[in-house]
């Protein structure tokens, strides 16, 4: 659940709050901010560049970290499909703060429903450069590995005020 604000063209700035997480009683939100480096150009995909403060809090610990996704996507008509990969470094508890703990590729695909509403499914393989082995957690394989857990997501998101134009 979110909120963004188009800043100008190109820039977004926005934040979040992911209330599934107070199921495994756990605060946690994200403020972020995407620019759009290459508009779409005939053939050529758009190319954006998201970079967010992911925060998550329980009633012992809190934690912040810094995510950077880069995103290719190509607008058609009413389909957008989009690839990208997120890069979440961990300065606490770490020795390697200059390089990405977490790594997720993602695929998705956004359907314009009409105007101002939009609907999608996004597929990430979270956490490939891990093993999952010994997770307290069952989540699905990825590819029958324990590298990494697989998480389907859907989404809807709806513009209030004006609409596309």
């Amino acid at each position: 659940m979110g909120y963004a604000y188009g800043w100008n063209e190109r820039l977004n700035i926005y934040g979040n709050l992911h209330p599934t997480a107070m199921l495994y009683r756990t605060f946690a939100a994200e403020l972020g901010a995407g620019y759009e480096i290459f508009k779409q150009l005939g053939p050529i995909p758009e190319l954006y560049l998201d970079a967010r403060l992911a925060f998550a809090s329980d009633a012992e610990s809190f934690a912040a970290f810094p995510i950077i996704s880069p995103i290719v996507s190509y607008d058609i008509s009413w389909w957008n499909p989009y690839g990208g990969m997120d890069f979440l470094f961990q300065f606490h508890d770490n020795d390697r703060v200059w390089t990405p703990q977490s790594m997720t590729f993602f695929v998705g695909s956004a359907f314009q429903v009409s105007d101002k509403l939009e609907t999608g499914l996004e597929l990430k393989w979270s956490g490939f450069n891990h093993s999952f082995e010994r997770a307290s957690v069952d989540h699905p394989k990825a590819f029958g590995s324990d590298q990494g857990v697989l998480a389907p997501y859907l989404f809807v998101s709806y513009q209030f005020g004006g609409g596309k134009e």
